[in-house]
């Protein structure tokens, strides 16, 4: 398959969130978002759960997934075993973010590459 939308590669939600997201949250988490937003620890769950699927979904394939920053910092914390506290990155927009998953484990092989816009101001 070509293309295919993935809400499991959404950003974090902050505070007042539409009913689409909020049900796709309760349906995966069995509780909703908080009124006031979505628990850094909760979503850095979401990133490393939604990672694994893509893992055993898509095993021996290549997969390119657009996604946010937000995303991206949180498969970083969660895959090194970190919970995102006081970790700060901030990947530049449209830049790539490179995994390989082998025997078992995830390897970051790029992280914000931005060669390809270089000059493009973004």
């Amino acid at each position: 398959e070509l293309h295919k939308e993935d809400d499991d590669l959404c950003s974090i939600l902050h505070g007042e969130v539409d009913s689409r997201f909020q049900e796709i949250f309760r349906s995966k988490y069995g509780m909703p978002i908080p009124a006031e937003g979505e628990r850094w620890e909760a979503f850095a769950d979401y990133a490393r759960s939604t990672l694994q699927r893509y893992a055993e979904q898509y095993q021996d394939q290549k997969v390119v997934a657009v996604t946010h920053a937000e995303f991206i910092v949180a498969s970083i914390a969660t895959l090194f075993g970190r919970s995102g506290q006081g970790i700060w990155l901030e990947p530049t927009n449209a830049s790539i973010t490179e995994w390989a998953w082998s025997g078992g484990r995830w390897s970051l092989l790029r992280y914000n590459d931005a060669y390809h816009v270089r000059g493009v101001g973004l």
